[in-house]
């Protein structure tokens, strides 16, 4: 029988999309200002895995991923969420979206991204991660 206890706090990171490399620049800018240091940005990577984004971003998109020093607590997730969200309308120039921000958290157990959409049986691999 298992024994219930609170859940360890987690690593934060974000997926951040982007049209452009100063676009991209910016979000990772104001995700610091939200979440603190970051430990781990990697590469910016050309994001050519699907043409979902294409009608609002464009077609030559930036992706790049983002780990923060300071641990969350998993339950935070839903509010990081809103606020990459905020974040998002922020850069959105007639109606269309130029940064999309996916945060999640990897602890011992669990890869999570807070996305809107539903799921998608296509495997999409980029960055050394794959999400299905």
């Amino acid at each position: 029988m298992s024994i219930p206890r609170s859940a360890e706090a987690v690593k934060l990171l974000v997926s951040i999309l982007a049209a452009n490399r100063r676009q991209l620049d910016l979000a990772l800018r104001r995700l610091v200002d939200l979440y603190g240091l970051p430990d781990v940005i990697g590469p910016p990577l050309a994001f050519h895995y699907t043409d979902y984004y294409a009608p609002e971003m464009g077609t030559a998109l930036i992706r790049r991923f983002i780990s923060f020093e300071r641990l969350i607590r998993p339950e935070a997730l839903p509010d990081i969420k809103i606020a990459t969200n905020v974040l998002e309308e922020e850069k959105t120039e007639e109606h269309h979206r130029k940064v999309n921000l996916d945060p999640g958290y990897i602890s011992s157990a669990h890869l999570i991204l807070a996305t809107g959409k539903g799921y998608t049986t296509d495997l999409i691999c980029g960055g050394g991660f794959m999400l299905i």
